[in-house]
């Protein structure tokens, strides 16, 4: 049991992206189902009570070498002895370089945006850091065939596809460029605050169009920003729009 209400944490033995996704997606339609035949409401949104703690889908990353040349150690993100490696940094920087312009894709609801704004440990940057769980991106401790990054910014209500598929796109393309990250909250890499903001961001980047493809991201864009004039029209957002949508129907 978490910190909320009736809110539980559920974790996932590792596996390769899509087959984690598969499990990501499965599991959240049979708890709605489960709930719903006894007379329940399962939900993922992340931040149905404004007065409680919000509801993450924290992702934890790594990635190994297939070439069987590294059989023995296939960990890029670490040596043998647990030391962090070059590459590891370079997965971060590319995070960390295109996350402030893709934030609509992690917190895709305005109500997602509440679970970021109404917190005091919700990241404000695209930071990073060692087992800290205040920042973006932390580096959890563990030992070192387990070295890994975890995106701590989407939300219950993330797509588990477009987190896996963006997450991945951007640590890849940090590896490429190596592109090293910067310590701090930098002005950089501030994050937009709200949908209308990481929609602009987001319809703006041509990296992540580069990374993700036009034809995803437009869709993608003209759909969200549809969903907020629609909510914008109701007089009580939340309870007839968040709440209908986003837990009764969902």
């Amino acid at each position: 049991h978490e910190a909320a209400f009736s809110q539980f944490e559920i974790n996932f033995l590792p596996g390769a992206p899509l087959q984690q996704a598969d499990a990501v997606f499965r599991f959240k339609r049979l708890a709605r189902e489960i709930a719903a035949r006894h007379g329940f409401l399962a939900s993922f949104a992340a931040k149905p009570f404004i007065d409680q703690p919000g509801t993450g889908m924290h992702w934890h990353f790594s990635v190994q070498k297939t070439d069987a040349a590294y059989a023995d150690w296939p960990h890029l993100f670490a040596t043998p002895s647990g030391e962090v490696t070059l590459e590891l940094m370079h997965f971060l920087g590319g995070l960390q370089a295109h996350t402030p312009a893709a934030m609509a894709l992690f917190a895709p609801f305005d109500m997602s945006f509440d679970r970021i704004t109404i917190s005091d440990s919700s990241p404000t940057h695209a930071d990073w850091g060692h087992d800290d769980r205040h920042a973006a991106f932390r580096i959890p401790a563990s030992r070192p065939q387990a070295v890994r990054v975890e995106n701590r910014l989407p939300g219950g209500d993330a797509n588990p596809y477009l987190t896996v598929a963006a997450t991945l796109a951007f640590g890849l393309a940090g590896l490429a460029a190596r592109q090293s990250p910067v310590e701090g909250k930098h002005a950089a890499f501030a994050l937009p605050r709200d949908l209308p903001s990481a929609l602009d961001r987001l319809d703006s980047s041509q990296a992540v169009l580069d990374l993700l493809g036009a034809p995803l991201v437009d869709l993608f864009v003209a759909l969200k920003r549809h969903e907020h004039q629609e909510r914008q029209s109701c007089a009580q957002p939340r309870q007839a729009w968040d709440l209908k949508h986003l837990i009764e129907l969902a």
